[in-house]
């Protein structure tokens, strides 16, 4: 893989600072059984709010999400907008067949650092990838012409007029089926009913796709019914880790596996983005290894709100919100936010979706190959902290833990 440019290495350095706080956050809140979040959609959604923020409120996200600390002030919408343009990667939306029920399944793999091959993932429908924002705002609202122009260049929102004072309930079946149709109809009704009324002023939307095969394909005829280690308490951490490659090496599944049965919250205790970073470096290329990894399907539903205030986040709830960068009155706050996750792992490959929407509303309405040795085994049997990541950018799309099934 070619060497990434300063600006998308430090866009990473942020992503994975973001990852690691947001996923202990989520983690804090759901404490128990299966959870997934999308902090690369965090992150957009709030670069949006971002972009529409001054003084103390932009200070506020700055520390909580250090981007003007690792990228300067100047240079934050530029950097991820490189990023958004190796990430937002067309796609065909349709949604493929639910899968059968959670098995084991085996295949034998290669586990080596992943090399992005020639031909990008446009020459391969087995591999999509999409990212999407959105700026829904109400018709008779003026935001301002700066603000608008940032968004659409750094970002590629697209700029969507509503009706929330004539009619808000069309306006939130019409954002609800935006991210529907970017999302491969994994997530729906991102907006509950009674979210928007008369007076929200906007909605700020992104969602993000992700389809691909494995690069080598599990078999199903290997495909068998085995035993899930389900957690108790006192065990110490330790750790195995695996990468499994999508097709063309565009993306990977990594698996961090506690070595014992119950590791899981000491591992998850002990993640961070310093580990995120060295665990490609420590992949040894040149084992093969017999994988047992078991098919699963969830998803996650956060109050957003809480997850981004948990980090650090709280000026834009409040009646100190600064969002004049969005509009001149700068009489706006975040009333709401949601944040939900799909993911389907199976033997042809990985579907997963995610979608975070904040509820902008006026303040007065808030109270190279080398010699073979013996296979190794790596059997997934208890519980487990995986994410996906896309090789290319280096940035975690989705962060997950699988306890139960």
């Amino acid at each position: 893989m070619e060497q990434a440019s300063l600006s998308l290495q430090s866009v990473q350095a942020v992503c994975d600072n973001a990852t690691v706080n947001l996923y202990s956050a989520a983690a804090g809140f759901q404490t128990n059984g299966n959870l997934l979040i999308s902090p690369l959609s965090i992150v957009y959604a709030s670069l949006l709010l971002y972009l529409g923020s001054q003084g103390e409120t932009r200070r506020n996200l700055d520390n909580a999400l250090h981007f003007s600390d690792r990228l300067g002030p100047v240079n934050v919408t530029p950097a991820f907008s490189e990023a958004l343009a190796l990430l937002k990667v067309p796609a065909s939306l349709a949604a493929v067949s639910n899968a059968t029920k959670t098995t084991a399944t085996t295949r034998t793999v290669r586990a080596r650092h992943q090399k992005v091959l020639p031909g990008g993932p446009e020459d391969s429908p087995s591999f999509q990838l999409a990212l999407a924002n959105g700026v829904f705002v109400e018709e008779s609202y003026a935001l301002n012409p700066n603000y608008l122009s940032n968004v659409t260049k750094f970002l590629r929102a697209s700029v969507v007029p509503e009706k929330f004072v004539k009619d808000s309930e069309a306006s939130r079946k019409d954002i609800n089926n935006w991210v529907d149709a970017r999302t491969g109809g994994k997530i729906k009704d991102i907006l509950p009913t009674g979210s928007v009324d008369v007076s929200t002023k906007a909605v700020l939307v992104n969602a993000v796709y992700f389809k691909s095969s494995w690069e080598t394909a599990f078999k199903t005829t290997q495909t068998k019914k085995g035993d899930f280690n389900l957690l108790t308490a006192g065990r110490k951490l330790g750790l195995q880790y695996l990468e499994l490659p999508y097709a063309d090496y565009e993306a990977s599944l990594l698996v961090l596996l506690p070595r014992k049965t119950a590791g899981l919250r000491d591992l998850e205790k002990a993640l961070s983005a310093d580990l995120l970073g060295r665990l490609a470096g420590d992949a040894d290329d040149s084992q093969i290894i017999n994988v047992t990894l078991p098919r699963f399907k969830t998803g996650s539903a956060f109050d957003l709100t809480r997850l981004l205030q948990k980090i650090g986040v709280n000026d834009v709830f409040t009646m100190n919100a600064d969002l004049s960068g969005m509009a001149p009155e700068g009489d706006l706050l975040v009333s709401s936010a949601v944040h939900k996750t799909f993911i389907d792992v199976n033997e042809k490959g990985t579907e997963a979706a995610a979608a975070s929407a904040l509820v902008i509303s006026t303040k007065m309405a808030m109270v190279q190959m080398k010699p073979l040795v013996p296979p190794i085994s790596f059997n997934v049997d208890h519980p487990f902290v995986y994410a996906i990541r896309h090789n290319p950018t280096r940035l975690i799309v989705f962060i997950g833990r699988v306890e139960t099934f």
